[in-house]
């Protein structure tokens, strides 16, 4: 299923939700890269403040979980962060295509990315 890059935030907005988490996976053919990042909206002098706190949590938490480097939270004017009236962070949990997985370690690593994930979310608004 593809959803266009606008419908995205559309969605979400039609939604009444307070979160968006746009979760995406990089891929690497070869060679090994494990980190994780997180981004939130900003652009010319603006960033979201509250989107900002979120992906550090998450990334903070994944890092944690799955003992990878964890990438600070950057700023970027990205269409699914721009266009959406809630806090939006673009979550890029892990690569795949570079681990050589079987189908069950890929769905512990799934599992284990959105305990991390729901952990950072919890941290966000206990904090």
């Amino acid at each position: 299923l593809t959803v266009g890059l606008y419908d995205r935030p559309a969605a979400a907005n039609a939604s009444g939700s307070d979160i968006l988490l746009s979760i995406h996976h990089n891929y690497l053919a070869e060679g090994e890269a494990q980190a994780a990042a997180a981004y939130f909206f900003s652009r010319q002098g603006y960033f979201s403040e509250a989107g900002s706190l979120l992906a550090q949590h998450i990334v903070e938490n994944i890092s944690r979980e799955l003992s990878v480097t964890a990438i600070p939270a950057l700023g970027r004017n990205y269409a699914v962060l721009r266009e959406t009236s809630m806090t939006a962070v673009l979550v890029e949990p892990s690569f795949i295509g570079n681990r050589g997985q079987s189908d069950a370690e890929a769905q512990e690593l799934a599992r284990r990315e959105s305990e991390a994930i729901l952990a950072g979310l919890r941290d966000y608004f206990t904090s």
